[in-house]
Protein backbone atom coordinates (compact mmCIF):
# COMPACT_ATOMS: atom_id res chain seq x y z
CA UNK A 1 0.00 0.00 0.00
CA UNK A 2 0.92 3.44 -0.87
CA UNK A 3 0.32 6.67 1.40
CA UNK A 4 1.06 9.84 2.11
CA UNK A 5 4.18 11.21 1.20
CA UNK A 6 5.93 7.92 0.04
CA UNK A 7 8.71 8.45 -2.85
CA UNK A 8 8.60 5.82 -4.99
CA UNK A 9 8.39 5.37 -8.78
CA UNK A 10 4.73 3.90 -8.18
CA UNK A 11 3.93 6.96 -7.12
CA UNK A 12 4.37 8.77 -10.45
CA UNK A 13 2.69 5.84 -12.26
CA UNK A 14 -0.51 6.44 -10.24
CA UNK A 15 -0.34 9.57 -10.19
CA UNK A 16 -0.50 9.21 -14.33
CA UNK A 17 -2.85 7.08 -13.91
CA UNK A 18 -5.16 9.00 -12.24
CA UNK A 19 -4.58 12.20 -14.77
CA UNK A 20 -5.42 10.00 -17.67
CA UNK A 21 -8.97 8.83 -16.24
CA UNK A 22 -9.86 10.89 -14.06
CA UNK A 23 -13.08 12.86 -15.04
CA UNK A 24 -13.29 14.78 -11.92
CA UNK A 25 -11.80 18.67 -11.62
CA UNK A 26 -8.63 17.32 -9.14
CA UNK A 27 -5.23 18.08 -11.16
CA UNK A 28 -2.53 15.51 -10.12
CA UNK A 29 0.80 16.86 -11.01
CA UNK A 30 3.17 13.50 -11.75
CA UNK A 31 5.72 14.62 -8.47
CA UNK A 32 6.27 10.96 -7.18
CA UNK A 33 5.27 12.43 -3.64
CA UNK A 34 2.03 10.90 -2.33
CA UNK A 35 0.64 14.38 -0.94
CA UNK A 36 -3.06 15.70 -0.20
CA UNK A 37 -4.22 16.18 -3.61
CA UNK A 38 -3.07 12.78 -5.33
CA UNK A 39 -4.78 11.13 -1.77
CA UNK A 40 -8.42 13.30 -2.77
CA UNK A 41 -7.82 12.33 -6.40
CA UNK A 42 -7.64 8.83 -5.01
CA UNK A 43 -10.11 9.03 -2.52
CA UNK A 44 -12.40 10.32 -5.48
CA UNK A 45 -11.75 7.62 -7.82
CA UNK A 46 -12.52 4.88 -5.28
CA UNK A 47 -15.93 6.70 -4.49
CA UNK A 48 -17.06 6.67 -8.09
CA UNK A 49 -15.83 2.79 -8.65
CA UNK A 50 -17.72 1.86 -5.62
CA UNK A 51 -14.50 1.03 -3.56
CA UNK A 52 -13.47 1.22 -0.09
CA UNK A 53 -13.01 5.10 0.20
CA UNK A 54 -9.21 5.15 2.03
CA UNK A 55 -7.34 7.18 0.11
CA UNK A 56 -4.64 4.55 -0.05
CA UNK A 57 -3.29 2.46 -3.29
CA UNK A 58 -4.35 -1.06 -2.31
CA UNK A 59 -4.46 -3.73 -5.04
CA UNK A 60 -8.00 -3.87 -5.90
CA UNK A 61 -7.57 0.26 -6.25
CA UNK A 62 -4.35 -0.28 -8.56
CA UNK A 63 -6.02 -3.09 -10.64
CA UNK A 64 -9.12 -1.03 -11.41
CA UNK A 65 -6.99 2.15 -11.56
CA UNK A 66 -4.67 0.59 -14.34
CA UNK A 67 -7.30 -1.45 -16.49
CA UNK A 68 -9.12 2.12 -16.63
CA UNK A 69 -5.69 3.46 -17.71
CA UNK A 70 -5.16 0.86 -20.42
CA UNK A 71 -8.80 1.32 -21.14
CA UNK A 72 -8.53 4.85 -21.69
CA UNK A 73 -5.34 4.43 -23.95
CA UNK A 74 -6.88 1.92 -26.12
CA UNK A 75 -9.98 4.51 -26.65
CA UNK A 76 -7.45 7.06 -27.39
CA UNK A 77 -5.52 5.52 -29.86
CA UNK A 78 -8.72 4.06 -32.13
CA UNK A 79 -10.44 7.98 -31.76
CA UNK A 80 -6.76 8.78 -33.71
CA UNK A 81 -8.04 6.25 -36.68
CA UNK A 82 -11.93 6.79 -36.22
CA UNK A 83 -14.53 8.95 -35.70
CA UNK A 84 -17.31 7.01 -33.60
CA UNK A 85 -19.65 5.78 -34.27
CA UNK A 86 -18.49 3.21 -36.85
CA UNK A 87 -21.00 2.42 -38.92
CA UNK A 88 -22.15 0.65 -42.29
CA UNK A 89 -19.72 1.42 -45.31
CA UNK A 90 -16.49 2.46 -43.50
CA UNK A 91 -13.32 0.00 -44.97
CA UNK A 92 -10.16 -0.18 -42.81
CA UNK A 93 -7.98 -2.50 -41.04
CA UNK A 94 -9.68 -1.77 -37.84
CA UNK A 95 -12.64 -3.01 -39.19
CA UNK A 96 -11.17 -5.98 -40.12
CA UNK A 97 -9.82 -6.44 -36.04
CA UNK A 98 -13.28 -5.72 -35.31
CA UNK A 99 -15.40 -8.36 -37.59
CA UNK A 100 -12.54 -10.93 -35.91
CA UNK A 101 -13.71 -9.51 -32.40
CA UNK A 102 -17.38 -9.60 -32.67
CA UNK A 103 -17.26 -13.19 -34.34
CA UNK A 104 -15.04 -14.09 -31.23
CA UNK A 105 -17.68 -13.16 -28.82
CA UNK A 106 -20.49 -13.81 -30.65
CA UNK A 107 -19.24 -17.51 -29.95
CA UNK A 108 -18.27 -16.94 -26.60
CA UNK A 109 -22.05 -15.92 -26.14
CA UNK A 110 -23.06 -18.46 -28.03
CA UNK A 111 -25.01 -16.50 -30.88
CA UNK A 112 -25.11 -17.61 -34.53
CA UNK A 113 -23.65 -14.99 -36.81
CA UNK A 114 -22.46 -14.53 -40.07
CA UNK A 115 -19.57 -12.05 -40.25
CA UNK A 116 -16.93 -12.29 -42.51
CA UNK A 117 -14.19 -12.31 -39.49
CA UNK A 118 -11.74 -11.82 -42.30
CA UNK A 119 -13.46 -8.70 -44.33
CA UNK A 120 -12.11 -5.21 -43.45
CA UNK A 121 -15.49 -4.04 -44.53
CA UNK A 122 -18.57 -2.80 -42.27
CA UNK A 123 -21.36 -5.09 -43.78
CA UNK A 124 -24.94 -5.37 -43.08
CA UNK A 125 -23.49 -8.65 -41.46
CA UNK A 126 -21.15 -7.03 -38.93
CA UNK A 127 -24.06 -4.24 -38.21
CA UNK A 128 -26.69 -7.39 -37.31
CA UNK A 129 -23.82 -8.57 -35.43
CA UNK A 130 -23.15 -5.44 -33.40
CA UNK A 131 -26.84 -5.05 -33.09
CA UNK A 132 -26.85 -9.08 -31.00
CA UNK A 133 -23.84 -8.12 -29.08
CA UNK A 134 -25.18 -4.25 -27.90
CA UNK A 135 -28.42 -6.53 -26.96
CA UNK A 136 -26.26 -9.19 -24.74
CA UNK A 137 -24.63 -5.89 -23.46
CA UNK A 138 -27.96 -4.07 -22.74
CA UNK A 139 -26.82 -1.20 -24.45
CA UNK A 140 -29.65 0.53 -26.56
CA UNK A 141 -30.32 -0.88 -29.95
CA UNK A 142 -28.38 0.61 -32.84
CA UNK A 143 -26.42 -1.26 -35.57
CA UNK A 144 -23.07 1.50 -34.62
CA UNK A 145 -20.20 1.19 -32.32
CA UNK A 146 -19.14 3.76 -30.36
CA UNK A 147 -17.02 4.46 -27.43
CA UNK A 148 -18.78 2.68 -24.96
CA UNK A 149 -19.07 -0.36 -26.69
CA UNK A 150 -15.80 -0.62 -28.16
CA UNK A 151 -14.68 -0.40 -24.26
CA UNK A 152 -17.09 -3.28 -23.56
CA UNK A 153 -15.78 -5.30 -25.96
CA UNK A 154 -12.53 -4.86 -25.14
CA UNK A 155 -12.41 -5.43 -21.69
CA UNK A 156 -14.55 -8.97 -22.79
CA UNK A 157 -11.91 -9.70 -25.01
CA UNK A 158 -9.20 -9.21 -21.91
CA UNK A 159 -11.20 -11.73 -20.15
CA UNK A 160 -11.26 -14.76 -23.01
CA UNK A 161 -7.50 -14.04 -23.91
CA UNK A 162 -6.93 -14.25 -20.20
CA UNK A 163 -8.97 -17.52 -19.48
CA UNK A 164 -8.75 -19.41 -23.16
CA UNK A 165 -7.46 -19.10 -26.75
CA UNK A 166 -10.13 -17.29 -29.54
Amino acid sequence: MYRIYDKTAIIKAIQAYLGTVDNSNIYVAVSGVYDDITKLSVLDFQKRNQLAETGTVNKETMELLYDEYIRTIKVKELEKKHTFPLSKGVTSDEIREINKNLTALLDYYGYTHYVNANSNYYSADTADAVRMLRKIYLLDDSESIDEELYCMMNNDLLFLTKTQKY
